[in-house]
């Protein structure tokens, strides 16, 4: 694995550069980098947004599943009970798919979990911190910091 280093800069180092870009012995007396000189005017010089098509392949999924999921539990995190009411008037919660979709995991609502936005978080970057055991009648036990939480599922 190779490491690339990063320069920063403070304005006050850069300005300068910018006003006397047209004195080429300027930035060799500083020690700056030609090709970062350039990139730096260039990138100032761009302002208008540039585009670029990508094309990829998504999992498609079944919104009716989570709306469904949605209505029968509630509309609130699963963990705490936490939600707010959104301008259209409804509850807001986020549908977390336990076994990852890009890991060939289930869109059933065994395998989904709603949360609120800072648990869903935690679920996605701190899963030291996070443990989802199995489904036994319905049930999951979640740890979440050494905290113990049943989840039903039903």
């Amino acid at each position: 694995m190779s490491r690339e280093v990063i320069n920063t800069y403070q304005l006050e180092e850069i300005l300068p550069k910018i006003i006397d870009y047209e004195e080429e012995n300027y930035y060799n007396n500083i020690g700056v980098d030609s090709n970062l000189e350039k990139d730096l005017l260039e990138d100032l010089q761009m302002l208008d947004n540039k585009y670029k098509e990508i094309t990829k392949s998504v999992i498609i999924r079944y919104q009716k599943i989570v709306e469904h999921i949605k209505q029968t539990r509630g509309r609130k995190c699963q963990i705490c009970q936490y939600s707010f009411i959104m301008d259209n008037g409804n509850e807001y919660c986020e549908a977390h798919h336990i076994q990852y979709l890009s890991k060939n995991g289930s869109q059933s609502s065994d395998n989904v979990i709603l949360l609120c936005p800072n648990h869903h978080r935690m679920f996605h970057y701190a899963h030291d911190a996070v443990f989802v055991d199995d489904l036994v009648d319905g049930k999951r036990k979640v740890l979440i910091e050494n905290v113990e939480h049943l989840i039903d599922f039903s």
